[in-house]
């Protein structure tokens, strides 16, 4: 389970400006993660990372709502659309401990 101050620290943000949403992307992640692994033994420091992947992906969606991640701000950077699916940047780490998912 991760925490805000582990999240912002990841999202390397010192202001507490965001600090609800913030916290609502850490739970989030930690909800979304225990309902996939379920009863599956996953080293705690794998479902810590997996956790920060996903609060920060879910954090990023904000601020790129129906847009590419590299339009917002700058046109600098590679352009990249973001997954609908908060979890597909973890399903690799996990699938050793989880195995394939069924759709």
């Amino acid at each position: 389970m991760i925490t805000l101050a582990d999240l912002k620290a990841y999202l390397d943000i010192e202001s507490t400006k965001d600090d609800p949403f913030i916290g609502a992307c850490a739970a989030t992640a930690d909800a979304l993660l225990g309902a996939y692994v379920g009863d599956a033994v996953v080293p705690e420091v794998i479902l810590e990372r997996a956790a920060l992947e996903v609060g920060a992906e879910l954090f990023i969606r904000r601020a790129t709502r129906g847009a590419n991640a590299g339009q917002i701000g700058t046109l600098e950077g590679p352009t990249f659309r973001t997954a609908r699916d908060p979890l597909t940047g973890v399903y690799a780490m996990l699938a050793p401990f989880v195995g394939p998912g069924v759709a």
